[in-house]
C-alpha cells in the first residue's frame, strides 16, 4: 500500500496495526472508546482506518482535515456521541523515512468536549462503521453500517470486479466515503491487490502517480474521466476501470471506453454500498445504457409500472442497520426484509436492462410535463460549447412551474455567451425544457466525494437571480 511516498508492504501492516492500537490506548481511545476518524488519502490515513477496522472498534468515518485545529476541521462535524476525534495529518515535506514508524507523527488525537454518551447502535459485540450521507439534496444523516456487512459487501465487489493479487489499484476516489472505501478500497484489500491511494485527484497528480505506480485498474469519478479524455491521455493501459456512471453522458462512456479499456459502471449507496455493476465480458453497448446486474443476494424492483419510470427499491443482505442523529439516537432501524428506496427514478428497457432517469426529487412539473433534471443537463452537454453542466430547479415558481437555472463550463478555448446558449435550447430542447436563466462558471461545486454540490448551486441561483 502506498501514497506514491510512504508505503506499507502486506506483511508489515499486523506490526504497524498493533502500534496504532497500543498508541490510541494509551490516550483513552482504546476499544472502548467510539472515536471520529478525519480520514485522508495517505498511508498514515488507510492504516489508520484498517487499526479501527481490525479490532472491531465503533467509530465514525469523517473526511479529513489533515490540521490540529477543530476550528479547520469544518468539513464534517464530530457527532455528539464521539468519545475522541482523531486526526490524521499529512507529513511534512521534510518527514524522513521512518515517519510512519511512530504513530504519534501522523495522529492527533484529542478528548470530544461536547460528548453526551455512547450510540444507541453501540450494541456489544457488533463493531459499527458509522458514515454519513453526501448531502448533495437535504440534510445528512449518519448511516450505521455493521462491519461484518460491510466486508461482506466488499467480497461481493471482489467477485463481480475480478480484481486478482497481481493488480495495481490506484485509488484517486476518497477512502473515508463509501465509492472509495467499500467498492474500491477493501475489495482490494480482500485480493491482495498492491493499492495507491491519492489525495485530491487532479489531473496532473494523477498522471504523474500514474507514471509512477503503473496501475491496471482505477476507480475514478466521472469528473476525471472527462479530463482523462480531454487531456488525450490515451497510452495508458488498464485492465479495467470502475466508475460510477449515473453520472455519465453514454457518449462519454463510450469514448472512454473505446480508448482506455474496459469500463465498469458501478451503482451504489451510502446506505447500500455497492448494489450493481457492470459485467466484464457485456458488449458496450449494454454497460454504456444503464446498471449492470444486482451483485450477489441483491434484488432490485420499480415502486410501480409507470412508463415513465418509478422510483428504484432495493432488498439487500449487506445493507445498512439503520440512521442516526448527531446525538447517536435512533432515527431508523431496518427491519429484517425491508426494501430501501434508492431516491432514485429508473425505467426498465425491453432487455431488461435498469437505466436511471435521475434523483427522484431531482423531477419537475413544466406545464404539465415530467420533467428530469438530468434529461436537460445531457442536453445541455451535446451543445458543442459546453462540456459540464448542471441544472438547478428553484423554489420559485411562474405559470409553467418551478423556475430553472442552468450552470454551464464552456469547453476550454471556447468563448459563449448565455444568450447565445439559450437562444441555442431553443433549437435542441422542448418549450417546457428551457432553463429560465443560464449562467457560465469555470467550474462546478464538488462535495469531498466527489458529487456535485446541488445545495451550493441552489444558494448561488437564489443569489443571482
Amino acid at each position: 500500500m502506498t501514497d506514491g511516498r510512504f508505503t506499507c508492504a502486506y506483511g508489515d501492516l499486523p506490526g504497524r496495526l498493533d502500534d496504532i492500537c497500543r498508541y490510541l490506548d494509551t490516550l483513552g481511545a482504546g476499544a472502548d472508546a467510539v472515536p471520529a476518524l478525519e480520514c485522508i488519502n495517505s498511508t498514515a490515513g488507510v492504516l489508520t482506518l484498517l487499526a479501527l477496522l481490525r479490532r472491531g472498534s465503533h467509530f465514525l468515518l469523517n473526511p479529513g482535515s489533515g490540521n490540529v485545529e477543530p476550528t479547520d476541521s469544518n468539513l464534517k462535524p464530530v457527532a455528539r456521541f464521539c468519545t475522541h476525534r482523531i486526526v490524521v495529518l499529512r507529513a511534512p515535506p521534510e518527514a524522513p523515512p521512518d515517519w510512519l514508524e511512530t504513530p504519534g507523527n501522523f495522529l492527533s488525537v484529542s478528548r470530544h468536549a461536547d460528548y453526551l454518551g455512547p450510540p444507541e447502535a453501540c450494541d456489544p459485540g457488533i463493531g459499527n462503521l458509522y458514515i454519513r450521507t453526501s448531502g448533495s439534496l437535504g440534510t445528512t444523516k449518519i448511516v450505521v453500517h455493521g462491519q461484518t456487512r460491510l466486508f461482506h459487501n466488499a467480497d461481493s465487489c471482489l467477485d463481480r470486479l475480478g480484481l486478482e493479487a497481481e493488480d495495481r489499484v490506484t485509488l484517486p476516489v476518497p477512502i473515508f466515503h463509501m465509492y472509495g472505501l467499500g467498492a474500491g478500497f477493501l475489495p482490494a484489500l480482500l485480493a491482495g491487490a498492491s493499492i495507491h491511494v491519492e489525495e485530491h485527484g487532479n489531473i496532473l497528480r494523477y498522471l504523474d502517480n500514474e507514471r509512477r505506480f503503473q496501475p491496471n485498474v482505477a476507480f475514478l469519478n466521472p469528473l476525471l474521466c472527462g479530463m482523462l479524455l480531454r487531456w488525450g491521455r490515451f497510452g495508458s493501459s488498464y485492465r479495467r476501470v470502475v466508475t460510477s456512471t449515473q453520472a455519465m453522458r453514454e457518449e462519454m462512456f463510450r469514448d472512454f471506453d473505446d480508448n482506455f479499456g474496459n469500463l465498469i459502471s458501478l451503482y451504489g449507496s451510502t446506505e447500500m454500498g455497492a448494489i450493481t455493476a457492470s459485467l466484464s465480458q457485456q458488449s458496450q453497448d449494454k454497460r454504456a445504457a444503464g446498471l449492470g446486474p444486482p451483485l450477489r443476494g441483491v434484488t432490485l424492483r420499480l415502486e410501480d409500472d409507470n412508463k415513465d419510470g418509478a422510483e428504484l427499491l432495493c432488498l439487500h443482505p449487506y445493507g445498512y442497520r439503520g440512521y442516526l442523529d448527531e446525538a447517536g439516537h435512533w432515527l431508523h432501524r431496518c427491519a429484517e426484509g425491508e426494501w430501501y428506496r434508492s431516491g432514485d427514478w429508473a425505467r426498465q428497457r425491453n432487455d431488461g436492462i435498469l437505466v436511471i432517469l435521475g434523483r427522484a426529487n431531482s423531477s419537475v412539473n413544466r406545464g404539465g410535463y415530467l420533467v428530469f433534471l438530468g434529461d436537460i443537463e445531457n442536453e445541455l452537454e451535446k451543445l458543442p460549447e459546453i462540456s459540464q453542466a448542471a441544472v438547478i430547479a428553484s423554489d420559485e415558481e411562474d405559470h409553467r412551474g418551478r423556475r430553472l437555472t442552468a450552470f454551464c463550463i464552456p469547453k476550454q478555448g471556447v468563448t459563449t455567451t448565455a444568450d447565445a446558449l439559450r437562444a441555442a435550447c431553443f433549437r435542441h430542447l422542448p418549450k417546457h425544457s428551457i432553463p429560465d436563466h443560464i449562467h457560465l462558471l469555470s467550474s462546478l461545486p464538488l462535495l469531498p466525494s466527489g458529487k456535485l454540490d446541488r445545495k451550493t448551486l441552489l444558494l448561488h441561483s437564489k443569489e443571482l437571480i
